[in-house]
Formats: structure tokens, sequence, C-alpha cells
């Protein structure tokens, strides 16, 4: 049979848009992000994925530019992402980072963001160098959060766990915890 561009019909955009949403959430976020430029109906099919996932080396990949679209940080893309995202309920959020990130106030603020939305999974990588220098507390209601399932990290810097009182629980729902932490101590 010989192939046509013509004779082929366009079946990925005559899918539902919550399927087409889900078949989106297995992208890096960068990548559903760009097809909004597809087509008008692929404009705001990416804010409605459960699955955030952010990494800056894909964010700042020379070969793949954002840039285009509009000239942006990685963390203000973050930021948009997770204000104009309209799905209420997180299944996973992943953030990879290193030097991209000053300010780990911020990083909490989107964790208790995806915590307030119900998040199931959380995969931190983080290696910044503003980190480094000045030590984490994650926030005390990741260590709360009752919907989640699976944590990963893989942090390099000193991190700091909050004062909890004895009858607070810790990871009520937690089922899975990988962990590589490496402070800067053990680098020297």
């Amino acid at each position: 049979m010989d192939y046509k561009e013509d004779d082929e019909e366009d079946r990925f955009s005559n899918l539902p848009d919550p399927i087409i949403s889900h078949i989106l959430s297995f992208l890096p976020t960068k990548y559903a992000v760009l097809t909004s430029i597809l087509s008008t109906k692929f404009k705001s099919l990416w804010l409605d994925r459960t699955n955030l996932d952010f990494d800056d080396d894909i964010l700042f990949n020379p070969d793949v530019k954002l840039q285009f679209l509009y000239p942006i940080t990685f963390q203000n893309f973050v930021e948009s992402v997770l204000i104009r995202s309209s799905s209420p309920a997180v299944h996973k959020f992943a953030l990879s980072c290193s030097s991209t990130v000053d300010d780990m106030f911020i990083v909490n603020d989107w964790i208790k963001n995806v915590i307030n939305r119900n998040v199931q999974e959380i995969e931190l990588s983080i290696s910044s160098d503003y980190s480094l220098k000045l030590g984490v507390e994650i926030p005390k209601r990741l260590f709360v959060c009752e919907t989640l399932v699976v944590l990963k990290l893989n942090l390099r810097f000193d991190l700091s766990i909050p004062d909890f009182d004895e009858d607070e629980v810790w990871f009520p729902n937690l089922k899975n915890v990988v962990s590589a932490l490496l402070t800067p101590e053990a680098e020297d």
C-alpha cells in the first residue's frame, strides 16, 4: 500500500479530550506544553495533566527550546504551570533541578501546592548551590500528607526535619521510599 499523506486521518486529534490529556500526562511537562502549538484543540489540554514532571535539563536543552513560545526561567515555568494547571488532583509531581533554583522556599511552596491537590507520588532530585550553603527544611505538610504513597528523594544538601508532636503521624499511607542524600561534608 502506498503511503499518501493526504489520505491519512488525524486519529489522535479526534480522541476525546480526557484521553488526550491522559496521554499528555506521560510526557515531561515541557513537551506537553509544546503540544499547545499543534492546534487550537491542544492549546489548553496540557493544563489537565495529573502528572507534573519538571526537569531543568530538559527545559534548558538547547536542542528543544521553549523560549520560542515565550522567554522564561525554570522557576517561572514551574510557577506558571502550577498556577495555570486546572487539574484538581495531582498523581505525580517530579522535580529535577540543579543551579536553576536559587530559592528553596519556592520549592517548598511547590510541594505545598501539590500536597493541597492530593498528590500520590513525589520525586525530588535537587542539587542547588544555594541549598548547599543554607540547608533546607522540607515542609511539615509533606511528612503528614495522607495521600502520599511514593516518595523518592535524591538531594544534595543538608536536610532539616521539622519538629513534630508525639501524636503526629509521619507518612500515614506511604508505601515506597527511595532516597539518596548527599550532604556537603560527604563530598569532601
